[in-house]
């Protein structure tokens, strides 16, 4: 079990330093404009995951990780900016559900949805609209495997040479 939990918490401590080279590359690349979740003093993500019921253990646990890795990269700041991360409790499976949440939050990206439902929403969601879907949380090959000279690693498919 403690093999288990190190490599989820490797895997973790992976997407966010992912996450944070994607925000700190798109801080100094451009100032977004306020409903794009960048302002001259916040970075906003929205996350989606099952904190509560059966499935809220895996979810509780990547929170306080990512909590804690977040409030160490604050303490310094990207381009004097702080991350706020806004995680929405929820077994996220129709995107009506996330386009409320995108409303209310109008976060800079998208990360680590809760699976491969959510994830999937996410992606589906967030492709057309150009919002970073960074670290889907799941293991199926549509978010692995390139396809059609397109790569969607970063959640968001991008045209390759």
């Amino acid at each position: 079990m403690d093999s288990l939990r190190h490599h989820a918490l490797d895997v973790l401590r992976r997407a966010a330093i992912v996450l944070l080279g994607s925000l700190m590359t798109a801080a100094t690349a451009f100032a977004a404009p306020p409903e794009d979740g960048v302002t001259p003093d916040t970075i906003v993500i929205s996350r989606v995951i099952a904190l509560s019921g059966p499935a809220g253990a895996k979810g509780r646990e990547q929170e306080a990780a990512l909590k804690a890795y977040i409030a160490s990269v604050n303490a310094a700041g990207i381009h004097g900016r702080k991350i706020v991360l806004r995680t929405t409790d929820l077994d996220l499976r129709a995107e009506s559900a996330l386009a409320k949440i995108y409303d209310e939050q109008r976060p800079f990206a998208f990360f680590m949805f809760g699976g491969t439902a959510g994830s999937t929403v996410a992606m589906g969601f967030a492709s057309p609209r150009q919002i970073p879907f960074v670290a889907p949380n799941s293991g199926a090959a549509i978010f692995h495997t390139p396809r059609n000279g397109t790569s969607s690693t970063s959640g968001r498919a991008t045209r390759t040479k």
